[in-house]
Order: structure tokens, then sequence, then C-alpha cells
């Protein structure tokens, strides 16, 4: 089962998070951009790595963390909101080297779905794209309109492979929604 991230107030709430999880954690600063606010360690922590994670703290009140995952795909589901309603557009799959975005593919939905499905079922695609969009609409919707990407992965654990269907939303047009040309 996936694990809803952590927030963390405190470098001593940092080390449990990392001795509980066997030292292999990401952090991410609650605001940040292009990847620049993630910080993964499969090890536990330099002593740069928990300044840096120090500072995220002191400047904007906490830093997020979740295991780190095997993740075997990414992708994202991509939403636009308008007049406080939700279009799901489609999905996009990208790339990432050391949990740091590097591409997108130009593949259609067709193609994605089908590659997706050769991991998961397609079902729980189905559901996730259901889910998210009820999401968007109660909490986004009413005070954003504009582009909206959610961010997923497919991850091994245990032998079989899962869903973490919101590891970030996106409210910007993304890398994904333009190797696709989503318009609005």
């Amino acid at each position: 089962k996936t694990e809803i991230p952590v927030e963390i107030n405190s470098v001593g709430e940092l080390q449990l998070f990392l001795q509980q999880h066997g030292g292999k954690a990401m952090f991410k600063a609650p605001w940040s951009g292009r990847g620049q606010g993630i910080l993964w360690t499969r090890n536990g922590l330099t002593d740069k790595q928990q300044n840096r994670c120090a500072r995220i703290i002191a400047h904007q009140g906490c830093i997020m963390a979740e295991p780190l995952y095997g993740v075997v795909q990414d992708f994202a589901m991509e939403y636009f909101c308008r007049d406080k309603k939700v279009q799901f557009l489609g999905y996009s799959l990208f790339s990432t080297r050391n949990c740091a975005y590097t591409q997108n593919e130009k593949s259609d939905d067709w193609e994605i779905v089908g590659r997706l499905a050769q991991l998961i079922p397609v079902g729980h695609l189905d559901a996730a794209r259901k889910e998210v969009a009820s999401f968007l609409c109660e909490r986004i919707a009413p005070v954003y309109d504009g582009p909206v990407g959610v961010d997923m992965f497919i991850y091994n654990s245990n032998g079989r492979k899962l869903l973490n269907p919101m590891v970030e939303i996106n409210l910007r047009f993304t890398m994904g929604m333009r190797a696709a040309a989503y318009e609005q």
C-alpha cells in the first residue's frame, strides 16, 4: 500500500522517519519547481543533505517525507479546470533520473494506456482518473481556472506492481501537456 507523505517539522522528526524506513526516503520542499526541491537517500542523510532539509524546514515551515519507491514507470494525468468544472485531457509519459524530470515521450493515449496496462489493470487507471477528477472538482476547481497535471507512478512492492495515484499536483501547463499539444 502506498504511504501518504508525512509532514516533517524538525530534524528530529526527519531522523525518526529515516529510521522507520531503513534510511531510504524522499524529501520534498512544499514549494519548489522543476524537481529542485527534491532530495532522496538510500543510506540516510549526509550532513550536507540534513542541513539542506533543515533550511527548507526553517524557510517553508516543513518538508514532506515519503518512502523511496522502486519506480517502474512515471506518468501523469492531465486535466483542465474552468468554471468550477474539471475536464480530463489525457495521459502523458515521462522519464526521470535520480527522481528528477528528464523528458516526456510523444505517445497518444491509446499507446500510453496500453503500456501502463502491461503493468497494472486498466481498472486501476480508470478508478484513479475518476478519483483524481473528483478531488480536483472539490478542492482545486472552485478556486482555480487553468491546467492541472497530476504526476503518478507505478512501482514494485514485494513482487507486485502498484500505483501511486497522486505524487504531485502541478497547477500549470506541464511538459506532458506541451508534448501532447493539449490546449484550452
